[in-house]
C-alpha cells in the first residue's frame, strides 16, 4: 500500500519522480510520538526499543523523528534485504553533537551473517558502508567524507551488484569494487539503529527510513536530496 504523497516546504519542493516509489520494499516516516513505527509501504510490523536511551517526537528532517542512544528498531524480519542481488537504502540522520554520544551504526543485520551494515564511522565524520558475502565481512566498502554540519543530512547506500557506494547529500563517496558470489545473505533480524555488536548504538537522530530493491538512478538521488530541501514519499 502507498502513502499518500506528503510533499514538506511545497513552496520549495520538487515533486515526487513516479519512478521512486518503483522497488519500494519499506519506508518509515518515523515521525510518531508515541507507539512503534509504520511500514507505510508493506506489511512489516516493527518495534522500536529504546532501552536505556532515546526518545520519540524529537524534531526531525520533516515533523517529528525518533533519537536513538541505546536502542534500536526492530524490523521483525530477516528477509528485508536478504536474497536481493541489489538495493538501496537510505535515511535522513543528524548527529547530536553529544560528548561521549558518537554516531555508529545507522542500519544493520543482526547475528547470522550479518548480511549488511550501514553506519557513520566510530573515530572520524565519515559514512562507512559494509557488507559480507559468503563469510566475508568487507569494511568498509565505500566511505564519504562530505561535511554534515549542525542539521540533518541524507546518508545513502546502495549495491548494483558489483559495485558498493556511498552518498552524503547527493555527493557520491569513494566506491570499493567487488565481485560477491549469489545474493545477499539472511541475517537473524534487521534493526534500524543499534548494532550487531552490543556498544555500537547509533546515538543519533533517524527520519525517513527507506529501502528498495534497486540502485536509484541519478536524477531519483538527486529528486530525494532536493537540494538539501529533501521530499517525503
Amino acid at each position: 500500500m502507498r502513502s499518500q504523497r506528503r510533499l514538506v516546504r511545497p513552496e520549495i519542493a520538487s515533486a515526487v519522480l513516479p519512478s521512486l516509489y518503483n522497488g519500494l520494499l519499506a519506508g518509515f516516516h518515523l515521525d510518531e510520538i508515541s507507539g512503534n513505527p509504520i511500514d507505510f509501504v508493506g506489511s512489516l510490523s516493527p518495534t522500536l526499543n529504546l532501552f536505556n536511551g532515546g526518545s520519540q517526537g524529537e524534531t526531525g528532517k520533516f515533523d517529528k523523528c525518533i533519537y536513538i542512544d541505546d536502542g534500536q528498531i526492530n524490523l521483525n524480519t530477516n528477509s528485508l534485504l536478504g536474497g536481493l542481488s541489489q538495493f538501496t537504502f537510505a535515511a535522513w540522520i543528524k548527529n547530536p553533537q553529544i560528548s561521549g554520544k558518537i554516531p555508529s551504526n545507522i542500519a544493520t543485520s543482526l547475528g547470522g551473517s550479518k548480511m549488511y551494515v550501514f553506519a557513520a564511522n566510530l573515530y572520524v565524520d565519515l559514512f562507512i558502508g559494509g557488507i559480507q558475502y559468503n563469510g566475508t565481512f568487507a569494511s568498509p566498502a565505500g566511505y564519504s567524507g562530505t561535511p554534515r554540519g549542525d542539521g540533518f543530512n541524507l546518508a545513502l547506500f546502495e549495491w548494483d551488484g558489483t559495485t558498493i557506494r556511498v552518498s552524503v547529500d547527493n555527493q557520491i563517496s569513494a566506491t570499493t569494487i567487488t565481485t560477491p558470489t549469489g545474493t545477499v545473505q539472511k541475517g537473524t533480524s534487521e534493526v534500524i539503529g543499534g548494532g550487531y555488536r552490543s556498544f555500537q548504538h547509533a546515538y543519533m537522530f533517524i527520519d525517513e527510513a527507506l529501502y528498495w530493491n534497486r540502485p536509484l538512478t541519478i536524477d531519483e538521488k538527486t529528486n530525494l536530496w532536493n537540494d538539501g530541501n529533501g521530499i517525503t514519499l
